[in-house]
């Protein structure tokens, strides 16, 4: 009873959510400076056209386009289109947001999903070393090297890495399908640059949980070092550790906006660049909102979790107060 409620309090919440993030990008995006009709007629065709001619012209594509009206109509307009799960056309293409979207997620969801996979190995792997020589030379080694990663920006280590791998040593393939080949190098990118939090986080809740009573009887008992951690002291401190990873593998989908540029992957977030130049409104809008209930589905399901991991959740229902 407690995760239906949990279910149901989360749900009516996204959906206040995604009309207030509606709302904002509808407005904000017509604030940017930039005509959508300067760019689907030409500038330099605008430059050379006879004046009469270019107002008829740009008067017939707004009209076209919709953008004759005011920008409450306008709004009114997409979401009675909204509410039919249609996010309109492409200004660029004529093509449907949502089939371009959908042939383009794919590739975003390999790239985050292999990228959480890099993550989630490198975040364990060097969490669990730092925590067990915690103040040694290890710990402040790993430290350090988070502590640059963190600090080095995405498009940086991307260009370092297919100078590497694609130029003086070419064994990445920048030309090809969403495939494994394809998607490795980008993946190992996006993959480190977002390990050092998270890895931080379990040093810590390791480090705390060594110190608790169970962990001491533990090790007086005679139990193994590797039963200790593993199971004991990585479990009970996989709470937090759950939260960050489900905040994490949201910030992927957003944060692959750069890699997929760099890396010149057919995704979504290259796709948000594209349309951003063009002043596509329907594109930029249909791609904050599928990115948005990305983003609220991946907490809903780390909220859910919570109430099948830790029984207090399941019995009081606390994480929705």
């Amino acid at each position: 009873m407690i995760v239906l409620k949990l279910l149901i309090y989360r749900l009516i919440r996204a959906m206040v959510l995604l009309w207030i993030v509606s709302l904002m990008i509808f407005t904000l995006i017509r604030l940017a400076p930039g005509d959508p009709v300067d760019y689907i007629l030409g500038a330099n065709d605008l430059a050379i056209g006879d004046t009469g001619t270019i107002e008829l012209q740009k008067k017939q594509v707004r009209k076209n386009l919709g953008l004759d009206v005011t920008a409450t109509q306008q709004y009114l307009n997409w979401i009675k289109r909204l509410a039919l799960f249609d996010l309109g056309n492409s200004y660029r293409s004529g093509k449907s947001i949502v089939s371009e979207l959908a042939d383009r997620l794919p590739a975003t969801l390999y790239l985050a999903g292999a990228a959480f996979l890099v993550q989630v190995s490198i975040a364990l792997g060097f969490g669990i070393i730092a925590s067990l020589n915690e103040d040694r030379w290890a710990d402040h080694l790993i430290r350090l090297i988070g502590v640059l990663f963190v600090a080095l920006p995405s498009f940086l280590l991307g260009l370092i890495l297919l100078e590497i791998f694609a130029i003086r040593y070419p064994v990445y393939d920048m030309i090809g399908q969403v495939s494994f080949k394809r998607m490795w190098l980008p993946a190992l990118t996006l993959g480190v640059l977002t390990s050092p939090p998270v890895m931080r986080l379990i040093r810590v809740n390791l480090i705390r949980e060594y110190s608790r009573q169970y962990i001491v009887f533990g090790r007086s008992k005679g139990l193994g070092k590797k039963r200790l951690v593993g199971i004991h002291a990585l479990g009970n401190g996989l709470l937090p550790i759950l939260s960050v990873f489900g905040v994490n593998l949201a910030g992927l989908f957003s944060g692959s906006v750069i890699i997929e540029s760099i890396f010149v992957l057919p995704g979504i977030g290259r796709y948000a660049v594209e349309s951003i130049f063009a002043r596509d409104y329907p594109a930029i809008t249909g791609y904050v909102l599928l990115i948005t209930f990305i983003v609220i589905l991946l907490n809903l399901f780390v909220g859910l979790s919570y109430a099948f991991i830790d029984p207090r959740v399941r019995n009081t229902g606390y994480i929705t107060k």
